[in-house]
């Protein structure tokens, strides 16, 4: 796996960190264990087992060596002891320089051996009676399968920075650890702390946070068996077990509740049962309590992949190669696509040159005409180009016209041909043809451009679902854990919860509940306090999972609409040419638009309704202005009468904040500020189905709370002209309902009543989201 730059630096840390962290516990676990009698035997053996199986996971030997020797010596300077730590210093510091060199490929049978070299000095200084020297051997015996047991643990841990999970033989070798370690550490003091409690607090605490009631539970189990080894008093299993038992009932987001927890149980424990209240050791488990808050939540990560379960992590990939695989599939569709839209617009011939087809013409009448009559020798003979010159003439002028007549024709050729009327008939049959052939050419190159531009369109809304598609979800989000509890905390069971974006913008959340505690408003309310946005329920249906219902919920738009509307009909006509609508395409966007058909009635309300319906069907498909508004103007002009229609949009992007006005020969839109202030989207461009080829003008305007957006057609945009705008600053309605009538019964007074054209306005209130 190759990592990226930051991912190798905070890898890199992290193992610094890791390896820092563990140099200070051994500093203090040797300090414990050199200080330690059992039974006659001293555990000193056990502190040499862990410092070599340290070495044998990538720890420097010198560092260690140092380590081991002042720790040792920081109980006390005697002969004995500064020989048996030169002793392991030698033999670490020996391993280390040959490892080095290269000179050895250390391997654990080695390692054995190496351990029982440097503990010659513990075995000569520790010969006595019968009793020490067998408890002698049984301590070195033991510290060799002590040694076994740290080399699985540490190569299941730090070997794999944190990252694996142990298996029970490797659990089992860091439970032997945890004891020793509590053995070891139960009787160190420094001045009235002891670090026995402050250590056992603390790992009862983060085991707590990362791990199952029951991991918790048997973690408190090891840590009471050692410190009742040490002072061979039971009831130590019992107080750690009851500590564990307070920390896990109070277990939740918040680190502090385990923690004050664990310390109320403590004192309320050495109350009930006549251990003795001890200052220096209710200090020490508040010590170990606030050195857990302070560890940041990072570093508990790092340690989780130990205890953490990993199926989630491996549904989360699941999901994100299936989706990448899903990705992929959908760019590579975009590209034949793409090189679909190529091949529609090679195909595309276009019409002759008017030279070229001047030419062809005037052979063909040549040949149909004037090859027939028995003067064509003459008038055509060679070097005389004056009959020719002659043809040509009356070719250029009834291409141009479109038709000949007798008053096109030359004198000369008048009272000089025979075939006069046969060469106008002739040739008006031919421009006829010509005319024909040239419309069907356009229409099929139209119809070829048209399928071109709708294979370009669908190729880049593949990549933009492509994009939409390639979201990542994270299982496990720390915020899905705190939504649990406070949703659970309310009475609303929740048994499990996914949040994952698409971008700042797009946030979802899917939530199984349990159906007999499900409260809308109130669940709601909660997940809106915690994420700290507004969310609404997209969906819910029931789940798999029995008497519970999957609710689907996304974070609100930043803005949302009420409109109004209003339009009468031109003077005696019973349907209106224009056509107005207000729908939302998709989530978060809204379109507003007025379409007015040429003329007026039911062949204007026709045309109208098409372009409307085409224009919001493709929005919703998700194509951009462009392809739509060309699309739609070429499948307009495919047809031979005149389809005629202009386009006043509006796009409203409620997540983006941005209005998109497109307008084609339509009248200016208008934008009336919370400020009163009125600004003018002006127009420009013929109406969609004039002329083949198009270019919309796009107006992107910033949305503000309370804007009003007013769109009208041509009949009040002529009635009222340029004091539309002094109207909008003059009227204080807020209500768009009542502005649309107020605005179009403006339009009718300035007409006396009368409706010259279709009116129609309509007017839409923005504002934020509640």
């Amino acid at each position: 796996m190759v990592l990226a730059k930051n991912e190798f630096i905070e890898n890199k840390i992290n193992t610094k960190f890791l390896k820092s962290a563990t140099i200070m516990l051994l500093f203090i676990l040797l300090y414990g264990v050199n200080n330690t009698y059992i039974y006659y035997a001293s555990l000193i053996p056990f502190g040499i087992s862990i410092v070599f199986s340290l070495m044998f996971v990538g720890f420097n030997g010198y560092v260690l060596g140092f380590v081991y020797l002042a720790s040792l010596l920081l109980g006390g300077v005697d002969i004995p002891l500064l020989l048996q730590g030169f002793n392991v210093l030698g033999v670490l510091s020996l391993l280390q320089y040959l490892l080095s060199k290269g000179k050895l490929s250390l391997k654990k049978w080695q390692l054995f051996l190496f351990l029982l070299s440097s503990l010659i000095s513990f075995v000569v200084f520790n010969v006595g009676g019968t009793k020490e020297n067998l408890a002698l051997f049984v301590s070195i015996v033991l510290s060799v399968f002590f040694l076994y047991s740290c080399l699985v643990f540490l190569d299941a841990t730090i070997g794999k920075c944190l990252l694996g999970k142990v298996n029970l033989d490797e659990k089992i070798c860091g439970c032997v650890i945890l004891i020793i370690f509590s053995v070891g550490i139960s009787g160190c003091n420094v001045s009235i702390i002891n670090l026995g409690l402050v250590f056992g607090t603390l790992v009862l605490l983060i085991v707590n946070k990362l791990c199952s009631s029951n991991v918790s539970i048997m973690c408190g189990v090891l840590i009471g068996i050692g410190s009742a080894i040490y002072y061979v008093n039971s009831i130590y299993i019992s107080l750690f077990v009851v500590m564990v038992v307070g920390a896990v009932a109070f277990k939740c987001n918040w680190k502090i509740l385990s923690a004050i927890a664990v310390i109320l149980v403590y004192v309320l424990f050495v109350l009930m049962f006549g251990l003795g209240f001890v200052l220096g050791e209710c200090l020490s488990v508040l010590l170990g309590a606030c050195v857990y808050l302070c560890i940041p939540k990072k570093i508990l990560q790092q340690f989780s992949g130990i205890f953490v379960r990993t199926k989630q992590v491996a549904i989360s990939n699941i999901f994100n190669s299936g989706k990448k695989e899903v990705v992929e599939r959908i760019k590579e569709l975009s590209i034949v696509f793409s090189e679909m839209d190529k091949v529609y617009r090679d195909m595309v011939k276009g019409g002759l040159e008017p030279q070229e087809a001047k030419g062809l013409i005037k052979d063909e009448l040549v040949a149909g005409v004037c090859s027939k009559c028995s003067n064509f020798a003459r008038c055509f003979r060679d070097g005389c180009s004056f009959m020719a010159q002659c043809v040509e003439n009356i070719v250029s002028v009834g291409y141009d016209k479109g038709k000949l007549s007798l008053i096109d024709l030359p004198e000369y050729l008048t009272t000089n041909c025979y075939c006069v009327g046969q060469i106008v008939q002739y040739f008006n049959n031919l421009i006829s043809a010509y005319m024909e052939y040239k419309t069907a050419v356009n229409n099929i190159d139209t119809s070829r451009v048209l399928i071109a531009e709708q294979l370009g369109g669908v190729s880049r809304l593949l990549e933009v679902l492509s994009s939409e598609v390639d979201i990542n979800v994270s299982l496990g989000n720390p915020i899905e854990e705190v939504l649990k509890e406070r949703l659970n905390y309310a009475g609303i069971i929740c048994l499990e919860c996914v949040v994952y974006e698409k971008d700042i913008n797009n946030k979802t959340i899917q939530l199984i509940v349990a159906n007999r505690q499900y409260n809308d408003s109130k669940l709601l309310k909660i997940v809106n306090k915690s994420l700290k946005s507004k969310y609404f329920i997209v969906s819910s249906e029931l789940s798999q999972v029995a008497g519970a219902i999957t609710l689907v919920l996304k974070n609100k738009p930043n803005y949302d609409i009420v409109f109004g509307s209003s339009f009468v009909t031109k003077n005696g006509k019973v349907e209106c040419g224009d056509n107005h609508l207000v729908t939302r395409v998709n989530d978060g966007k809204y379109m507003v638009s007025i379409c007015d058909g040429m003329g007026s009635g039911k062949e204007a309300s026709r045309i109208s309704k098409l372009t409307i319906s085409l224009i919001e069907n493709f929005y919703r498909a998700g194509f951009d202005n462009e392809t739509i508004l060309s699309s739609v103007n070429k499948i307009l002009s495919l047809n031979e009468s005149e389809n005629f229609s202009t386009i006043d949009l509006c796009i409203i992007d409620a997540r983006k904040n941005i209005y998109d006005f497109v307008k084609l020969g339509a009248s200016n839109g208008y934008i009336k500020r919370a400020n009163n202030e009125v600004e003018v989207v002006s127009s420009s461009g013929l109406p969609v189905g004039v002329i083949e080829n198009i270019t919309p003008h796009i107006t992107k305007l910033r949305i503000s709370n309370m804007d009003m957006v007013i769109l009208v057609s041509d009949g009040v945009g002529d009635a009222l002209g340029d004091s539309i705008q002094s109207l909008l600053i003059n009227l204080d309605t807020i209500n768009p309902q009542l502005l649309s009538e107020q605005i179009l019964n403006k339009a009718l007074e300035v007409n006396n009543g009368v409706s010259l054209d279709d009116m129609t306005v309509v007017c839409v209130r923005v504002f934020e989201s509640v």
